[in-house]
């Protein structure tokens, strides 16, 4: 069934978008279904993919974009992460430490709701 979908889906191609906006994007019909994220679940998401590029992210530019304070609502999380010795803080930032890179998918857990 998914494979038809797609194929049907290819044959009604969306014409190609000229700026990329979230009126553009709701234009283009998905293949099956939406998928609805809520508040948790975008917190929870904004965390671990945050967290798996080398260079960390911003807390309060990602709290902004998912309007919620990360450090407020996993404060214990990173707290006790960082008392590991996984995470670290660092002007703003929060990232991985490098021996926390091969178990990094642990450390994700603890924001998975």
């Amino acid at each position: 069934a998914y494979i038809k979908a797609v194929k049907d889906w290819g044959g009604n191609p969306t014409p190609p978008l000229g700026v990329l906006t979230e009126e553009a994007l709701d234009a283009v019909p998905p293949v099956d279904l939406y998928e609805f994220i809520d508040d948790e679940t975008r917190c929870s998401e904004a965390m671990f993919l945050g967290l798996r590029l080398l260079e960390g992210m911003d807390l309060e530019a990602v709290s902004a974009g998912v309007g919620c304070d990360l450090a407020d609502h996993y404060r214990r999380e990173i707290q006790d992460l960082v008392g590991l010795g996984l995470l670290e803080r660092d002007n703003g930032m929060l990232r991985l430490t490098k021996p926390a890179y091969l178990i990094a998918n642990q450390v994700f857990t603890r924001f998975v709701a």
